[in-house]
């Protein structure tokens, strides 16, 4: 089974606004390479312009490569960010968890409380279930 690989690209200003259009949402992530490993190293998005964020991002100097995601809701930027957050994050500078969007009542579906609600709510027993002898 082949093992999924992220497409990036190189962190080229010019490149970055060739890619992305204006004024979409998205998330991010940030690799750097060391000798001839590539590792993600920050993860992040905007609810407003991905485009914008990533030129003027503070770390963008220290990143190699970056690739992309762009949806069409903050609410899928959001999980989109948990996700890779969740995964990544023993190999991110990211230390606090990604906000929830402003004015939103959105919870992360893969924090441990959310999971277990989620879990606790499944019908595990058939109702009147009649025993056998």
């Amino acid at each position: 089974m082949e093992r999924f690989q992220p497409r990036i690209y190189t962190t080229k200003p010019w490149l970055i606004r060739l890619l992305i259009p204006e004024y979409k949402k998205g998330t991010y992530v940030l690799y750097r390479k060391i000798g001839n490993q590539t590792f993600p190293f920050y993860i992040g998005r905007s609810d407003l312009n991905l485009r914008n964020r990533l030129i003027t991002h503070p770390y963008l100097k220290y990143a190699h490569y970056f690739e992309y995601y762009l949806f069409d809701s903050k609410e899928k930027c959001f999980i989109s960010e948990s996700s890779l957050y969740h995964n990544l994050r023993d190999m991110l500078l990211n230390k606090i968890h990604p906000a929830t969007p402003e004015y939103s009542s959105l919870t992360c579906p893969f924090c441990y409380n959310s999971f277990n609600n989620i879990r606790m709510n499944r019908i595990n027993e058939f109702p009147n279930q009649v025993e056998t002898a």
